[in-house]
């Protein structure tokens, strides 16, 4: 059948009980599309012996129904492409109000159109996500842009702090990053700094822990899983009261 369009009642005075379609992402995921070719000449063996046979005597009403069905079929597409869809079986465990059974032949048949409002419902679901999550982030970035700029901006080296110790004193971005079970900041720390601390702070700006360095030259601090939160960090190096250098690090559980 074919057809240059297809209108639908569904105008607002033909509806009562009118509400809100819900979890409509998590059904339609429960739903496999696929793609397949009509068996027109692959059925059952009763039902080849009906497509062959001339005579209809002796058949039952539904013998008859498959005979004039299977026949159409056959002489409606001899090379079908490919086709698009789902299996009805599977969709009646998921949207039953979309399938119908035939009650001659028992064969079951989808209402498509009926599945278009699920599928643009699913989509705003997604978009909503979607939209929840980049203002998450954004504000996420907005939180540490106010914090690296509380540091001194974590991206400048200690050469525009301090000259005295911009080429011996280096922080290292912890190994590795993001991290489950731990992770390793490593730094240098020449012997002419007094005092060494290393700083970790959450996205609030609040300092969360903080380690006091006693070694000089190539030293490095681990951070247990454990002692911490899932979530983003900021690690910063302070040498002298002078800021080495700040990165970013990520505990995911």
């Amino acid at each position: 059948m074919r057809s240059t369009g297809v209108f639908v009642a569904s105008d607002s005075v033909f509806k009562e009980n009118v509400a809100t379609i819900n979890n409509t992402l998590s059904n339609l995921k429960k739903l496999n599309a696929v793609s397949y070719k009509l068996k027109y000449n692959k059925v059952i063996n009763n039902e080849q012996s009906l497509l062959k046979s001339s005579s209809t005597s002796g058949l039952s009403g539904k013998e008859l129904k498959d005979q004039e069905i299977f026949a159409k079929l056959n002489k409606s597409i001899e090379n079908q492409p490919d086709r698009f869809g789902f299996i009805a079986q599977q969709v009646q465990k998921v949207y039953p109000q979309l399938v119908q059974k035939d009650g001659t032949t028992g064969y079951l048949y989808v209402d498509y159109l009926g599945m278009v409002p699920l599928a643009i419902d699913a989509i705003n679901q997604l978009q909503q996500k979607v939209d929840d999550q980049t203002a998450y982030i954004n504000a996420l970035e907005t939180r540490l842009a106010s914090i690296e700029k509380a540091l001194g901006s974590g991206r400048n080296s200690v050469a525009e702090k301090s000259e005295d110790i911009k080429t011996t004193t280096v922080l290292n971005p912890n190994v590795p990053n993001p991290f489950k079970s731990e992770t390793k900041i490593s730094f240098t720390l020449p012997e002419s700094v007094g005092e060494a601390n290393l700083y970790v702070y959450n996205m609030q700006g609040k300092q969360i822990k903080s380690f006091s360095i006693a070694e000089r030259g190539n030293s490095s601090v681990t951070i247990k899983a454990h002692e911490l939160d899932a979530g983003l960090y900021i690690y910063s190096l302070i040498a002298d009261g002078k800021e080495v250098g700040s990165y970013k690090m990520i505990l995911t559980k």
